[in-house]
Order: C-alpha cells, then structure tokens, then sequence
C-alpha cells in the first residue's frame, strides 16, 4: 500500500512535471500572451453558511459556558 502510494505520488510529480514543461513551450511560442487571470486556475467558492438564529447563539453561548466551567468568584 505505501509502495503504491509512492508511485502515485511519483507519476503526479512527473505529470506537473511535463505540464510545466509544455505550457512553458507553448508560451514561448505564442504570438501574444494570455491574461494572466485566463492561465491561472479558478478557485472553488465555498458556499455561504447561513447566519445562526437567536435560538442557536444562545445554545452555543451555553455551550461555550459549560466547557469554560463556573465563573471565579470574587475575593478568591
């Protein structure tokens, strides 16, 4: 299994490798070079997370304060 894990990551290496290789080939070849923000790769939006209720603050307040224990008192 480690072995078959090493080769993976050995032909993903030398797959990035090659790409390097070729577009850097291709881009010298171009008559005009493409945007910048056209070569780069797009990065994945995560999806928003719908903001908490009144109910759940309060539930992760609670929470927060049962992890956090009782409050010191005072003169102690």
């Amino acid at each position: 299994m480690i072995a078959e894990g090493k080769r993976r990551a050995s032909e993903t290496a030398h797959q990035e490798r090659m790409t390097l290789a070729w577009n850097t080939a291709a881009l010298h070849r171009a008559k005009r070079m493409p945007a910048l923000k056209d070569v780069l790769a797009k990065k994945k939006r995560e999806p928003r997370r719908k903001a908490l209720g009144p109910d759940q603050l309060l539930t992760m307040a609670r929470m927060w304060s049962a992890i956090a224990g009782p409050e010191p008192k005072e003169g102690v």
